[in-house]
């Protein structure tokens, strides 16, 4: 009979792949919290204007959009950075605790096992509403929440400018918006590895010197 105690990197590996996940979530609450003084200041410059916007009115709207889309640029791989940190930590974990049986850890080793193996049949081998639930990944939340702000942004941003009184302005709109495009493009390709993993990781019922199976 083996040792009935789990292995001391078990419980560090647990605690390291909660930490960072909080983290991630907890940088999201932060984003929104800015977001929504930064989108609550640009509402009431805008609504208290009946007139055409003033030039100095018009500065500070566009520095205020500015700021929402680059901070939502910003956010995104940020968080996803974070949530890769889990996704890395919780890998680990699960070739660890696949590792366990009863036999040599107590009895309950393998509920962890169990539930992993239930989670991965329903969320993905079923065929039906696959690409549905791919998007279920906190990754993906975590990623798409801060650009879609970023967005709304981006959009005030070009309406300010576009009704600046100068021929340029629908011009500079159009630029604006190939340049958040583009932005969007990086930000994509700098993600899209850790977008692309599975919502939830299944290893195979090896040692945990196997290889894992993505």
């Amino acid at each position: 009979v083996g040792d009935p105690k789990f292995p001391e990197s078990f419980g560090y590996l647990r605690e390291s792949a909660n930490h960072v996940a909080d983290r991630a979530w907890a940088g999201v609450g932060h984003f929104f919290v800015c977001q929504s003084i930064l989108a609550l200041a640009w509402a009431q410059i805008y609504g208290a204007t009946i007139a055409p916007l003033s030039i100095s009115r018009s500065i500070v709207l566009i520095a205020i959009s500015i700021i929402g889309v680059t901070m939502g640029l910003q956010w995104a791989p940020l968080v996803t950075r974070m949530w890769h940190y889990h996704l890395e930590y919780d890998d680990r974990l699960t070739q660890l605790f696949r590792s366990f049986s009863e036999k040599d850890h107590d009895h309950g080793a393998t509920a962890w096992r169990e539930v992993d193996d239930v989670v991965h049949d329903y969320w993905r081998q079923k065929d039906k509403y696959r690409w549905l639930r791919s998007l279920s990944g906190n990754q993906w939340v975590l990623f798409a929440s801060p650009l879609l702000l970023s967005l709304v942004h981006a959009v005030m941003l070009a309406v300010v400018v576009c009704s600046l009184p100068w021929w340029w302005g629908p011009y500079a709109a159009i630029v604006i918006s190939l340049v958040f495009v583009f932005g969007l493009a990086l930000i994509w390709k700098i993600c899209k590895s850790v977008l692309l993993r599975p919502p939830f990781q299944h290893e195979t019922t090896k040692a945990p010197t196997g290889a894992a199976r993505r």
